[in-house]
Parts: structure tokens; sequence; C-alpha cells
């Protein structure tokens, strides 16, 4: 015959067994602890994702020297233009991959006076070697809406052993009917170091 004592205790150690069983088949966040017990800590968070990859030198003084631009502004009354390079009205200087980031890199034109309506195109004088017109864009416009437009950073100067290479454009004033207002035609000066002497 078998002690009712043992059947019992038999009896709450399989009943014990089978609730750890069902408790470990719940997920953790279901599972509650047994009275008396610390709470188990929350589940841990999924990882952050890994930051981006950094970008090479090259890139990082292109973009931290691009957002410095040498700044020409474009009088809509006279098509005068006046360049940020200091003395130097008529000619914008560009940095080509400098690593210094408070060296402008490209040009940003813009806008100056009351211009209801008037836009600007700017295009480069078409006597100049092919190598020098590709640097930058064949055509930009400031739209009547509009207030400024970025060169781009050149694109291969050829600097034939040279420290600079200029290329000559022309800024015109549209008005509304497409009639040219006013016209001058200043240049960009791309250098390397030492380039762009007065």
């Amino acid at each position: 015959m078998i002690d009712r004592t043992r059947l019992t205790r038999l009896a709450l150690a399989a009943a014990t067994l089978s609730g750890f069983l069902a408790a470990c088949s719940k997920p953790a966040a279901d599972v509650q602890p047994p009275a008396g017990a610390e709470a188990a800590p929350a589940a841990m968070a999924e990882p952050a994702p890994p930051p981006p990859p950094a970008a090479l030198p090259e890139q990082a003084a292109a973009a931290a020297t691009a957002a410095a631009p040498t700044v020409t502004t474009i009088n809509l009354s006279n098509c005068e233009t006046t360049s940020s390079t200091p003395n130097r009205p008529q000619v914008s200087i560009v940095d080509f991959q400098s690593t210094d980031p408070n060296l402008p890199a490209e040009v940003r034109w813009m806008k100056q006076g009351n211009g209801q309506g008037l836009r600007v195109v700017i295009k480069p004088l078409a006597e100049q070697a092919p190598a020098v017109l590709a640097m930058f864009q064949p055509r930009y416009e400031i739209p009547a809406d509009g207030e400024s437009v970025l060169s781009g950073l050149p694109k291969d100067p050829p600097f034939n052993g040279g420290n600079e290479v200029r290329w000559k454009y022309q800024v015109q004033v549209l008005n509304p009917q497409g009639k040219v207002i006013c016209g001058v035609d200043p240049e960009v000066c791309v250098r390397l170091p030492g380039g762009c002497s007065i």
C-alpha cells in the first residue's frame, strides 16, 4: 500500500513542475514572478543600429567647404557683380579640394535689389577651352521667385602645371518678357594653393 503522505508530496511536486514548465513556455513579458521574489528586469531593447559609415576625407572636406561658398551678388538694376573675395569684385575665387573648411569650394550667385519678375541667367563665354567650359554647368538660372543658385564643385580643372584656371562667364538679367536688361562678364578663378593672385 502506498503511503498517502508520499502520494500528496508527489502530486504537489508534479503540480509545481507543470506550473514551472508552463511558465517557461510563455513569453518573458507574460511570466509573473513568484510571490516574494523580485521582479525580473524588463526584456532588453534591441541594439541600436550602427552609425552610418564615416565619410572619406575628400568627401568630408568637400562637404565642409561647400557649406561656406564664395558669394557673388548681382545687382538687378545694372548687372554689376560683387564678389565676397576681398579686393576682387569681378572674380569669385574657389579653392579646389582644400582641406580647410574656411575656404570656399563653390560659388553662390545671389540677387540684389528690387527685382520683381526679373530672372538671372549665368552661362560661360564660348571662347574657352572645352576642359575649362566643362568645370561647371553650361547654364544656371535664378528664377523670378528665386534668390540664389549654387555653382557646385568644379569638375576636373585643367591646371596643366599651373595653380589656377579661370572660368569666364556672362550674367544677364531678363525681364518677364525675356528681354535682356543688362549683362556683365565676370569670372570664377579655381585655384590650388598660391593661385588667383591679383
